[in-house]
């Protein structure tokens, strides 16, 4: 009777070992496939970053105008803006895709613009066109745009009627504040915070810039919002 109640004790020793064994390789495989995951969802989310990174533009500068067609009077606000923007990543943006939304703390609506492709195929010189004919491309619906700094193979040649910007292409952006006909309506006085947010018309992560006027603009006539 002793040993048989040894041998079943021991039996169910040994099936305990085995279960436990069974239990640490179980855990051993989970804790692989767990760190694999978060490895590859870590990964993923880098490339995903990355890619955004490289299809949204960079806006370097935002100055303010007050008296855009250099008529020598100042107006109380400002009236025109011109954004610098610069394209740092590898892939080709379509800028008659890109909207840009501008909202504003002293108005009580928000506009949504697009390139004036047409304006710029007409210039003179589509190519170079003069900041008379940039002015008038930018109205009530649409900004204007040229190309400041130009990158072999950026594909911007509005003559054909091509507007892509890859990387170090520089563009200046022409937005026109003033009420319409000329422009959308939203011009700043002092002390108004803006938000303008680029959008490139696919997946791509929209690009906010936002700033404030500042509590005066004193006598000058071009006002730079770049590090407000």
């Amino acid at each position: 009777m002793n040993r048989y109640g040894r041998k079943k004790r021991g039996s169910m020793g040994i099936g305990a070992l085995i279960v436990f064994i069974a239990l640490v390789v179980v855990a051993a495989i989970s804790a692989v496939v767990i760190i694999n995951t978060a490895i590859t969802l870590k990964n993923q989310a880098e490339k995903t970053g990355e890619s955004i990174k490289l299809t949204i533009p960079e806006v370097k500068s935002v100055v303010g105008d007050r008296d855009p067609t250099n008529s020598g009077t100042l107006s109380s606000t400002v009236d025109f803006l011109y954004l610098t923007m610069v394209v740092n990543g590898a892939k080709t943006l379509n800028m008659s895709n890109m909207r840009i939304h501008i909202t504003t703390s002293t108005s009580n609506k928000s506009v949504d613009l697009v390139l004036n492709t047409a304006a710029l195929q007409s210039a003179a010189n589509p190519e170079s066109p003069t900041d008379n004919e940039l002015i008038n491309a930018a109205d009530t619906t649409h900004y204007g745009a040229k190309e400041i700094v130009p990158y072999l193979g950026s594909g911007w040649d509005p003559g054909l009627g091509a507007f892509y910007v890859s990387r170090n292409t520089t563009l200046k952006i022409y937005i026109d504040l003033r009420n319409a006909p000329d422009g959308i309506g939203m011009t700043l006085p002092v002390n108004t915070d803006v938000t303008i947010t680029f959008n490139a018309g696919d997946s791509s992560a929209a690009y906010k810039v936002q700033f404030n006027t500042g509590y005066s603009y004193g006598n000058s006539k071009i006002i730079d919002f770049t590090y407000t």
